[in-house]
């Protein structure tokens, strides 16, 4: 049986009681639930407690729920925001958002929101440690796996990383552009320093890896830019300028 942990942040009383109580009767599988009135309260508890859902309500008088996932340095789990108004989905969703629940909740909308919650968690649970001895022994003993497995669609996608151009960190998730597509995967771009071959994918900037047989050109003035083969510019913090210097000649 999955066990799942939430977290609500609302600053009104009554609609975190509720939430609460609905959670409790009928999301059974969610066996501990925390509750903060105050977002900046909530900065603080979250990444201690790190529930696998946060229901956050988007308005409150000390910030928004934006704000404080603006702040949030850290969140592997789902976000799903609980809001009384309809003109924040279109936001919501770009702060890759699971859902979107309009109060008052409804039963039945919250139930199938933590059931798909649910179901991409069992899809997910794959020995990692044996997909990676896996790899190394199709790659002939290498330690970089010659394809990368990311969850799309209740499945897993198997990706050329020859045919990754850049991957871009946002907040909690990862969007990687490949020369065909892109996928937006729910792990952060730092978990996927240790899969990438380093000699091949550089951390240039906090938000982005790139694969530099897809660098065009590099300019470097600020800190620099890169220009890929899509015709897309990455940025180049000035502390990882020296990444690039051993490419010079």
């Amino acid at each position: 049986m999955t066990s799942l942990s939430a977290f609500i942040v609302d600053d009104e009383p009554k609609a975190c009681n509720v939430l609460k109580s609905l959670i409790r009767d009928y999301c059974t599988d969610i066996s501990d639930i925390q509750v903060s009135m105050s977002p900046d309260e909530a900065l603080q508890k979250i990444p201690q407690f790190d529930p696998d859902i946060l229901f956050l309500d988007i308005n409150m008088p000390e910030k928004t729920g934006f704000d404080l996932l603006d702040e949030l340095e850290r969140f592997d789990g789902k976000i799903v925001f609980t809001t009384a108004y309809h003109q924040y989905a279109i936001k919501a969703f770009k702060y890759c958002a699971f859902d979107y629940l309009l109060k008052p909740v409804r039963i039945d909308d919250l139930v199938t929101t933590v059931e798909r919650i649910i179901t991409e968690r069992l899809n997910s649970q794959i020995n990692n440690g044996d997909i990676k001895e896996l790899f190394k022994q199709l790659n002939g003993g290498s330690n970089y796996p010659s394809s990368i497995a990311i969850h799309d669609k209740g499945g897993m996608v198997f990706l050329n990383p020859g045919n990754i151009i850049y991957l871009e960190g946002q907040g909690n998730y990862t969007k990687i552009h490949c020369t065909d597509k892109c996928f937006m995967t729910t792990k952060p771009i730092k978990s996927f320093e240790q899969s990438l071959d380093p000699e091949l994918f550089l951390r240039v900037h906090k938000s982005y890896i790139v694969n530099i047989h897809h660098v065009l050109r590099y300019l470097p003035q600020d800190g620099g830019e890169l220009i890929l083969t899509n015709n897309l510019r990455v940025q180049v913090s000035r502390r990882k300028r020296h990444l690039l210097e051993r490419f010079t000649v």
